[in-house]
């Protein structure tokens, strides 16, 4: 069996009524908050973790040192944008590797978010339709209730 390297990009634009402070806010500091419990990897996960700082993990915490790491900040431009670089590996539809970029605009208290997510490496058409279908649940549906919710 050969596989081949490919590459998908997705991209989401989602209006969220608030300022582009408490989007930053609640995308950051709250996300273990609002981040769907149906996402995590694992029933051991006890909550979903952002470190705001270059080189700092967006992870699963399982306790004792143990979780799963999604990806480190490489690029953190507060309240504007924050880039990721991850692995999805085999089980969830790698071997690739992917950067996500989150990035805030607003305009007469409507902050646009726009989401990233660029990967390459083993993946197909399904895992591009996997993880459109994801995000869309996590940001467009999740995310978005959350911050409108507790503006």
């Amino acid at each position: 069996m050969i596989n081949q390297t490919n590459t998908i990009t997705i991209k989401l634009e989602i209006p969220i009524k608030a300022t582009i402070d408490f989007v930053w806010k609640c995308l950051i500091e709250d996300i273990g908050i609002w981040w769907r419990k149906d996402f995590y990897s694992s029933s051991k996960t006890k909550i979903f973790k952002i470190e705001p700082f270059v080189g700092g993990r967006m992870y699963e915490d399982y306790g004792n040192n143990n979780g799963l790491l999604w990806g480190n900040i490489i690029v953190l431009d507060a309240p504007n944008n924050i880039e990721l670089k991850g692995h999805l590996t085999p089980s969830f539809g790698g071997p690739a590797i992917n950067f996500i970029k989150l990035s805030l605009e607003e305009n007469e208290g409507i902050t646009i978010l726009t989401l990233t997510d660029t990967t390459f490496g083993n993946v197909s058409e399904q895992t591009k339709e996997q993880l459109t279908s994801g995000w869309k649940m996590l940001y467009e549906d999740t995310f978005k209730k959350y911050v409108e919710s507790n503006k």
